[in-house]
């Protein structure tokens, strides 16, 4: 096996560098950017998320001279690769990855970060999203199947599988990014029990991330 070499593009090479999304990583992208957050990126402004992404490390590769595309690092509220002024960002360039080291390195990205700022009323949309655009060589080393189902997601998280095929009911699609509001929290279980969810996925997520490194 080869091992991938990263070396930081400096600041002389952006000058004459363009970068796009690659295909490989498009279906991670648009799941994430197709999630409901946390936090509404509306309501927290631009400065906030000028400041998110200031301190962001991007990762790509180089096609040619000048040529980039970028692997991972999109998974932050507010992302846009139309509008990606890359000049005054952290890049790392990537040599020698496999296809499937770039499906992981931008699959276990998104996995960090939803894992901290999903509603658990939107858990079962998340996983029929999760099931229709993520790789099922990743699926299958994070929750050691090819698809997640509602019972394995029920072990993870304070919703019982009824509750999961209530939420498909009232859901056929992930919805836009929605503000926080008091009926979202009221709608919620404790905070103890959600911060229970959390920790058991991030386990495994960390788990298999080791796996990847082995």
């Amino acid at each position: 096996m080869v091992t991938a070499l990263a070396r930081l593009l400096s600041t002389a090479k952006k000058k004459e560098t363009s970068i796009e999304l690659h295909p490989l990583v498009e279906n991670a992208y648009s799941f994430f950017h197709s999630q409901s957050f946390l936090f509404d990126k509306v309501n927290l402004g631009l400065n906030v998320l000028e400041s998110l992404q200031s301190e962001q490390i991007f990762s790509v590769i180089q096609t040619c001279e000048g040529k980039y595309l970028l692997i991972s690092g999109f998974e932050i509220l507010g992302f846009s690769i139309e509008n990606f002024d890359f000049r005054n960002r952290i890049l790392i360039v990537y040599d020698n990855l496999s296809e499937k080291e770039i499906e992981e390195k931008a699959w276990s990205g998104i996995f960090k970060i939803l894992l901290s700022s999903m509603q658990e009323n939107q858990l079962e949309p998340f996983r029929k999203s999760l099931n229709d655009s993520a790789p099922e060589f990743f699926l299958q080393k994070i929750f050691l199947s090819k698809k997640l189902t509602q019972k394995k997601l029920s072990g993870f998280s304070p919703i019982s599988i009824s509750g999961l095929k209530k939420q498909s009911k009232k859901v056929t699609s992930i919805a836009p990014s929605q503000p926080l509001n008091d009926s979202d929290i009221t709608q919620n279980n404790s905070e103890t029990a959600q911060k229970s969810f959390l920790e058991n996925l991030l386990e495994v997520v960390s788990n298999a991330a080791n796996s990847f490194k082995k």
